[in-house]
């Protein structure tokens, strides 16, 4: 069986996770760059879900798998987004593109951190988002900057070490957001000094969260018969 392990409102993107992943079939894909080398080693909240494409077997062993999938409740609510995406078309929305991120995500995964930055009071945060195995879909998130760039946020497209980012500062906030690809993976990034910390972590300029022991413990090899489709941590000692 399946043991999903984490803490708090962790849990909540695993159980999408977990809804969504029963139609996608696994894709080939060439071997990325170590997630752990894109998340900052002083990450206070932290969460890696592996997504469900190499746990297919045992997903449909669960009561879950039975309630959501052979029920006929999956079907229903696939079928309702394909008739959403129907409408939205003939007004000129296509939804598809991010209907095709939402399997993407859910077959291979993603992993996210949240970091105090630099040392200031009050605290400003920084998150990043990497979706794995997902650079195909940076074209995807480049035109979302086109149609954002005729509204608030004004978003501009420089190479910034090595790599095309994209990124812009929010209305109002002392805080960006971004997104370039990295080692195969699709890289988000928001808050304050965003782009520039991720990229520092991603060049190894500033300590990844490999050096953290709540990494190598989370990623141990479980007990005997259970699988971890996903893990995490929060750091309330840091958040106080």
């Amino acid at each position: 069986m399946i043991r999903m392990r984490w803490f708090a409102l962790l849990s909540v993107p695993v159980v999408l996770t977990g809804i969504l992943s029963w139609t996608f079939a696994q894709r080939d894909q060439p071997t990325a760059r170590p997630v752990e080398e894109l998340l900052p080693g002083d990450a206070i909240v932290c969460l890696d879900a592996s997504g469900l494409a190499g746990h297919q077997e045992a997903w449909e062993q669960t009561a879950a798998y039975e309630a959501l999938v052979e029920s006929g409740l999956s079907t229903f609510l696939f079928n309702s987004l394909e008739n959403f995406e129907e409408i939205a078309a003939d007004n000129g929305i296509a939804v598809a593109p991010f209907l095709e991120l939402g399997k993407h995500i859910s077959n291979h995964g993603v992993a996210a951190a949240v970091s105090l930055g630099e040392p200031t009071d009050p605290p400003l945060l920084w998150g990043i988002v990497v979706l794995k195995e997902a650079e195909e879909f940076h074209p995807l998130l480049n035109d979302v900057a086109r149609v954002g760039a005729q509204g608030l946020v004004r978003f501009r497209t420089e190479t910034l070490e090595g790599r095309e980012v994209t990124y812009g500062m929010l209305p109002g906030l002392p805080a960006e957001v971004g997104w370039w690809s990295d080692g195969g993976h699709l890289v988000l990034v928001i808050g304050t000094n965003a782009t520039q910390l991720a990229l520092e972590v991603a060049d190894g300029s500033r300590p990844n969260i490999g050096s953290q022991p709540l990494w190598s413990e989370m990623h141990a090899s479980p007990t005997e018969g259970l699988e971890v489709t996903a893990s995490g941590w929060m750091a309330f000692p840091a958040l106080l």
